[in-house]
């Protein structure tokens, strides 16, 4: 089942001369533009390159990416409570014994960009500096439009993936490394959710009153592991990506070479592939 995803599917030839040629030594005021429309500087192709950090231009390209792939699975139809069929509503959801990130139906969902989630925002929250950050990206979509929110988080040259399923009633937290939430994460998101609530939603504020006593889940069992020292950004990135999916992440450290090549064909080619 896990090669049915193109991400990790080892290169051919062809593709790894082309990947050589993208992440090659590049002049620091080369750029790059994809067919995504999306300017990267050609030296951050280089962070591609084995044992090599990701940084914020990279994810953020890559947020990008996968926000522009669930825009256009929301453009096909995407179910909603108003567009789907009596019998898709009549129907017992499969859910995995998991949790509701894992069902049948894609979720619709939004990732932030790694400055939303930042340690200012954290240390002293205050709903007017991200206020509208949601409405920005996601225009007259409602908080109760999306099913899946996720937020990279960057500390200390360590990447990590933050959540909030709405399906399922939880905030997550997904550390490759093991690592428990500590920098109020959950406590931040939550008040926010509720922001936006009231801000946006004041006739959903009901629905989501309960959002205080939300499950809280840290590194899940389904979650993948590392060992080494460089990885985090591309387990961070690829978790989000299986998330957006709505499949469990298959992936492994030893996925990682490929991985990284796959992102810079992604990058070149502007767009994730549709179904993974």
């Amino acid at each position: 089942m896990r090669r049915q995803y193109l991400c990790l599917q080892p290169l051919s030839l062809e593709e790894e001369e082309k990947q050589k040629s993208l992440t090659r030594d590049h002049s620091r005021h080369e750029s790059m533009n994809n067919r995504g429309r999306s300017w990267i500087d050609a030296i951050e192709f280089e962070r591609l390159h084995p044992n090599r950090w990701l940084d914020d231009e990279i994810v953020n390209a890559f947020v990008s990416l996968l926000n522009k792939r669930n825009m256009r699975f929301r453009c096909r139809g995407a179910p909603t409570k108003q567009n789907r069929t009596s019998s898709q509503q009549d129907a017992k959801p499969i859910v995995p014994k998991h949790n509701s990130l894992f069902q049948s139906t894609r979720p619709r969902v939004h990732m932030f960009n790694s400055f939303f989630l930042h340690r200012r925002f954290l240390a002293t929250y205050n709903y007017e500096r991200v206020r509208r950050w949601r409405k920005k990206a996601c225009g007259d979509v409602p908080v109760s439009g999306n099913d899946l929110f996720l937020f990279p988080f960057h500390e200390k040259m360590h990447w990590t993936l933050a959540a909030i399923d709405m399906r399922g009633r939880q905030f997550l937290y997904l550390d490759s490394r093991g690592g428990k939430e500590r920098h109020g994460i959950f406590s931040a998101l939550g008040r926010w959710l509720k922001d936006e609530i009231a801000e946006w939603e004041p006739g959903a504020r009901l629905e989501f009153e309960d959002v205080n006593a939300w499950k809280r889940v840290t590194n899940p069992a389904w979650m993948p592991r590392q060992t080494d020292e460089v990885s985090c950004g591309l387990f961070m990135l690829y978790n989000a990506y299986f998330l957006e999916l709505g499949k469990e992440p298959s992936f492994s450290e030893n996925d990682m070479d490929v991985l990284r090549g796959r992102t810079a064909l992604f990058f070149d080619r502007g767009a994730l592939p549709e179904r993974g």
